[in-house]
Formats: C-alpha cells, structure tokens, sequence
C-alpha cells in the first residue's frame, strides 16, 4: 500500500501513526505532488484519490493525472 500526500507535516504524522500500529510494514509514505507520483500500469488493484486532481497545475496535466491512474 502506497500513502502519498504533498505536505511534509501529513507525511510526519502518517509516519507516527505507522509506528504506533500494526500495519506499518505494509504502508508506504511518498511524499509527492499527484502529477510526479509514479503509478506503474498494473501496480495497483485499487487507487483513492481525496482532493488531489483538482490541485494540478492545468488540464493537459488533469488527463494525463487520471490517465496514468487509470
């Protein structure tokens, strides 16, 4: 599992949290802006997306967002 935020201070708090329960190990933080996460084809079974694509920078780039989410 992948958790990725573009704030620092989200990133902190999800990294205590991480340590303070059991599923640590199978959470990954990222810290990255939507637009330069790396999304593999077939890397994911399931992707959920709060209030981030309506943050990139242009429409070019909110197709290719949702494209490589797709």
């Amino acid at each position: 599992m992948v958790a990725a935020d573009v704030l620092p201070e989200a990133m902190d708090g999800l990294t205590v949290n991480l340590t303070k329960h059991p599923v640590g190990a199978r959470v990954t933080p990222v810290l990255s802006d939507v637009e330069d996460l790396v999304i593999e084809p077939n890397s994911f079974d399931l992707v959920i997306s709060c209030s981030c694509v309506e943050h990139v920078s242009d429409g070019h780039a909110f197709r290719e967002t949702l494209t490589r989410i797709a």
